[in-house]
């Protein structure tokens, strides 16, 4: 028998590696005799980049980037060879192709994790950190970028990102300005003219789970922006100097209608910034992190999978892992069954999708911070409650 355990993090208490461990000592306890493997996952958020790299053949690359105030931040990154598959192994007798491959998070240069509390002002943070990073896997030699987003401290619409680019944003009277939210409504000019031509040639696969546009109650402002700070007063006129800044860029790149683009108020409006400034094509998050691992080929052979997140809801059946994982299980008709921190209305969703069934972590009342406090038994003892009644259901058959 085998099992495939290929869970997403339980934001706040477990990585999606404690996870598979956890679940992995549960399965042994159950079926002692079972092949295990693991396969932690993330849908192009934070830490998808950690979670591809301690898989994929590579080296991580240490860079001093801006932060998303402008203070120094250390920021790392993953360069792998060409194509970037889990079973890609180089042997003297057959040396894999030259051409290396970046994979990194906007998060690790401009997630909302490197700004305390207390300092955060998104009217005066950007993402240039963000294209610093992306230039230097550029001069590292990478010729296709895997881009996460998600985690973000800023609501810049790219601007900064664009600016460590070399794009110059101007005011009427032509001097440059600040690549920065506060500055948006000031912009007369965007200048495009020392743009670094490679990153038109260097595709960028950006990772993402958020469908959004930029504008409007549905994009990155509303929706978004009071997580990071923007007071519920203040939303419409930054709508408004979001939608000013799109007029310009647009027009700058003669480029249309990168404001209504599925992603494009990913990770406060970098979506668009991305696919106005470089060669991005926005992907599923998780399609794109389950074809790098070759999930398919591990499914194969499998009797049993097993994913998880730390809260399914309705949202979870669009581009997270759990939907994600199910779909291909189905395809493959194997059952897969998900554990959760906790489960809420519309979860059922899922159902559809192919997963099995869900068990939540926890199975008495109690409160978050001891939920949180006990994260590894209850894992430990959800798993188990589960496999126990997938084994009853085995020897029933």
């Amino acid at each position: 028998m085998k099992i495939v355990i290929a869970p997403d993090s339980f934001k706040g208490s477990l990585t999606a590696s404690q996870v598979c461990d956890i679940a992995a000592n549960a399965a042994r306890e159950v079926f002692p005799d079972a092949a295990v493997q693991k396969l932690p996952l993330a849908d192009g958020g934070e830490g998808t980049a950690e979670v591809l790299m301690n898989v994929l053949p590579g080296e991580i690359r240490t860079v001093q980037v801006r932060g998303p105030l402008g203070t120094p931040v250390t920021a790392r990154y993953g360069i792998v060879p060409s194509a970037p598959t889990a079973s890609a192994r180089e042997t003297p007798e057959h040396p894999l192709p030259k051409t290396k491959i970046a994979i990194m998070d906007m998060a690790g240069a401009s997630g909302l994790t490197l700004v305390p509390e207390a300092e955060r002002d998104v009217f005066h943070s950007n993402t240039f950190g963000t294209g610093e990073m992306i230039l230097d896997a550029i001069s590292q030699g990478c010729r296709h970028i895997y881009l996460g987003l998600g985690g973000s401290a800023t609501s810049d619409g790219g601007m900064g990102m664009a600016a460590a680019l070399g794009a110059v944003f101007r005011d009427e009277n032509g001097m440059p300005l600040d690549p920065m939210p506060a500055s948006m409504h000031r912009i007369a000019a965007v200048d495009v003219s020392r743009l670094d031509p490679a990153v038109s040639r260097i595709p960028i696969t950006v990772m993402s789970d958020v469908k959004n546009p930029l504008l409007g109650p549905e994009g990155a402002v509303y929706v978004y922006g009071p997580q990071k700070g923007i007071p519920a007063e203040r939303l419409a006129d930054m709508d408004q100097a979001m939608a000013h800044y799109i007029d310009c860029v647009e027009s700058a790149l003669q480029k249309k209608s990168i404001r209504h683009a599925p992603g494009s108020g990913a990770a406060g409006g970098l979506g668009a910034g991305l696919l106005a400034f470089t060669r991005s094509e926005i992907s599923s998050g998780i399609e794109t992190v389950l074809k790098l691992l070759e999930f398919d080929e591990h499914l194969e052979s499998a009797d049993l999978v097993i994913t998880g997140e730390g809260r399914m809801d309705f949202q979870s059946a669009y581009g997270k892992v759990v939907a994600g994982v199910a779909a291909h299980c189905k395809t493959h008709q194997i059952p897969c069954f998900a554990l959760a921190g906790s489960i809420e209305d519309g979860a059922e969703a899922l159902y559809d999708f192919g997963i099995s069934g869900m068990m939540p972590l926890v199975d008495r009342i109690e409160s978050l911070d001891s939920a949180i406090r006990d994260a590894e038994k209850n894992c430990f003892r959800a798993a188990v409650r589960l496999l126990r009644i997938v084994k009853a259901g085995m020897e029933i058959r």
